[in-house]
């Protein structure tokens, strides 16, 4: 038996309808996708947790605070000095390869336990500042294995309390080279050299070095391990700081950043241990 006309239109019309459901499924798992991959090209680069620093700057117009907590702990000739204090960065993009950077140790608190001498002894205040820019020569390539190449210009001020705090202004210039590896392997090296003040005034020459390998587990999560050499000091000057540094780093979101790291001093002059936690964030 035909169909009348009515039954005919009426299919159609359900035929269209299912067909345009489709279509608008197809678009939201579409649009759903897009943002995650995204996130996974366009999310916050950070020069934290570890030592050597990235060789990317934020972006022209970009904001970024990298803002931390760490604790550590000492023990020399029997006496005990633990130290906390908040490292934190701010980072402002001035043009897509150039940005202009605060730093400093922020506010901290350390305590003396020398059991020659009871009872313990505490100091707190804030710390010197740094005031510098970051230039991104230029972006790797994969194909000849050049690096991504990037320079630090910094000036280190006085400025904090006298426990923390050195009365000259020390410079220093860094250079970061970074390669993408197999298997979500990456490695940087960033060398370097300060001019730096002692307790006496005296001031002296001091090499930087650094030297990181990381590996992305994901999308959001990385890690790494790296040896650091903050300063190579003769021993009149302070003695060298040298540690072996592990941590991971977690993307909450594409603009926010949660870390952990873990320092082991492999000297007299580097704390035995340094713990920290630290949160980054990116405003645009």
């Amino acid at each position: 038996m035909a169909a009348s006309p009515v039954e005919i239109e009426k299919f159609q019309i359900i035929k269209e309808l299912q067909l345009l459901n489709t279509k608008t499924l197809f678009t939201s798992v579409a649009l759903s996708i897009a943002p995650l991959a995204a996130w996974a090209g366009d999310s916050i680069q950070t020069d934290r947790p570890d030592f050597v620093e990235s060789s990317n700057t934020v972006g022209m117009g970009v904001f970024q605070l990298e803002t931390s907590v760490a604790w550590s702990r000492d023990k020399s000739a029997g006496i005990i000095v633990s130290e906390l204090s908040t490292p934190t960065l701010l980072r402002y993009g001035i043009s897509s390869n150039w940005e202009v950077r605060l730093e400093t140790n922020g506010w901290m608190h350390q305590t003396t336990d020398d059991p020659a001498t009871p009872p313990k002894s505490r100091e707190s205040g804030f710390a010197d500042y740094s005031l510098g820019v970051k230039w991104h020569q230029t972006d790797g390539d994969d194909k000849t294995g050049a690096p991504s190449v990037g320079w630090l210009f910094h000036l280190d001020m006085p400025g904090g309390a006298d426990a923390f705090s050195t009365s000259k202004v020390r410079p220093s210039v860094r250079g970061v080279a970074e390669w993408e590896l197999s298997d979500d392997f990456s490695l940087g090296v960033m060398g370097g050299v300060s001019y730096g003040a002692n307790d006496a005034g005296g001031r002296y020459w001091a090499p930087i070095l650094g030297v990181v390998l990381g590996k992305s587990f994901s999308d959001k999560l990385r890690g790494f391990i790296e040896f650091s050499g903050e300063e190579f000091r003769r021993k009149a000057d302070g003695g060298s700081s040298l540690a072996l540094d592990a941590g991971v780093a977690y993307l909450v979101t594409r603009d926010v950043q949660v870390d952990m790291v873990f320092s082991h001093g492999l000297n007299q002059y580097t704390p035995d241990y340094t713990l920290g936690f630290g949160l980054s964030l990116r405003f645009n």
